[in-house]
């Protein structure tokens, strides 16, 4: 059976005990003693760069992967004289090969994960593929800009079948809204209701995806699927939010900023959203509904300043810096211990939430060492007695 996944998921699971089990350490919860035996009952052999060496790793790549498609554009596009979609065919053909080959050697031997090579590895060979499947398609059809972006939304969902990798499932995402919008605009109706139906699917997407999380089989698309919720969250509050409306429907009908229809109603979910966020991110423990409720709360405050301004911009800025500098002061004392069940200092990642049963076991399963206690030598039956008292 082939294995569409390019990455071991055992290992994965495994890199994600091993970084559960260091967070706990760090606090305290568990010796170093247990953190070894952790790391030695859940083997990884990925190689996970530091950040600074990711960066490096990752711009390295991207220029080796730029002299490659220079070379390969030298030597074909000159030979193929005014035959241009010809020329870019042959080269994306061949650079998507290169970069195939780079990425799965990457991956199986030298064992990069995240590294920054693989990543930028990843990108350009989705970026020769779409070239090269939108090069065909320009050349022999003329159709509407959202077939095109269905082209590429079928390569960026292969890839991220295949890779798992974040930023290519927020793209695949993104892209599919897109589409979704493009269609909804070939209507008068379908403008109208654009900032509703966003709002919808992005509801929607938030309600499935969250479901998907928690399923264990789905754990190698978990990090992105992350992601892809977080921003589901942040595409329903901008659908409602009053400014996004209004300024939205003034560049795409090229008209002047003024007063939309409902706009009661986009001023009350500009409030409401964001509240809705909080209350259910401290309600149900939820970091990342806290933090967007948050940041969407700012946005709000924003919102309603450009269009009701009250105070000067530099007055409002500084009230509002010192009044955040001292609520997150208090927030940090008051949470030092746990209050609600709510506490400042970070929980484990979503990602490897549902790893805590397996790394639980791998704790208690340690044996303990025990003075072994040998009954018996009583003459009468005795529980270790020698017939004496």
């Amino acid at each position: 059976m082939i294995n569409i996944k390019a990455y071991s998921e055992t290992k994965l699971r495994n890199l994600a005990i091993q970084d559960a089990a260091s967070i706990w350490h760090e606090q305290d919860l568990i010796t170093a003693e247990q953190q070894k035996s952790i790391q030695q009952s859940h083997p990884q052999d990925f190689y996970v760069a530091p950040f600074f060496i990711k960066i490096g790793l990752f711009i390295f790549t991207l220029v080796a992967c730029s002299f490659t498609i220079s070379i390969i554009s030298l030597i074909f596009v000159s030979s193929m004289g005014n035959d241009f979609s010809l020329s870019i065919s042959i080269v994306a053909t061949l650079s998507s090969v290169l970069f195939w080959v780079a990425l799965e050697f990457a991956i199986k031997d030298r064992k990069m994960y995240h590294s920054g090579m693989d990543e930028a590895l990843i990108y350009c060979l989705v970026g020769s593929v779409s070239t090269l499947l939108l090069a065909w398609s320009f050349d022999s059809f003329k159709l509407d800009t959202w077939v095109y972006l269905s082209v590429v939304l079928v390569v960026l969902i292969a890839a991220f079948i295949r890779f798992g990798e974040s930023l290519i499932g927020i793209l695949a995402y993104l892209c599919f809204l897109v589409i979704l919008a493009i269609l909804l605009f070939k209507t008068s109706f379908g403008k109208q209701i654009l900032p509703f139906f966003m709002m919808l699917v992005a509801g929607l997407s938030y309600w499935q995806v969250e479901k998907i999380i928690k399923n264990d089989f789905y754990f190698y698309y978990q990090s992105a699927l992350i992601y892809i919720s977080k921003l589901a969250l942040i595409l329903f509050y901008l659908g409602g939010n009053y400014f996004i409306v209004r300024e939205g429907n003034a560049m795409l009908n090229h008209v002047p900023s003024e007063q939309i229809a409902f706009a009661p109603l986009f001023y009350f979910l500009s409030t409401i959203i964001p509240l809705i966020y909080i209350f259910l991110g401290l309600k149900n423990h939820n970091r990342n509904l806290l933090l967007i409720g948050l940041m969407a709360a700012a946005f709000s405050v924003f919102t309603y300043r450009t269009y009701f301004s009250v105070l000067p911009i530099e007055w409002a800025l500084t009230l509002a810096g010192l009044a955040m500098i001292l609520v997150a002061i208090f927030s940090i004392r008051y949470l030092k211990t746990p209050k609600f069940g709510i506490s400042y200092q970070p929980e484990l990642n979503d990602a490897s939430r549902n790893l805590e049963a397996n790394l639980f076991n791998s704790i208690i399963n340690q044996k303990a060492q025990y003075d072994s206690l040998q009954f018996g030598g009583g003459e009468s039956g005795g529980g270790g007695s020698d017939g004496n008292y």
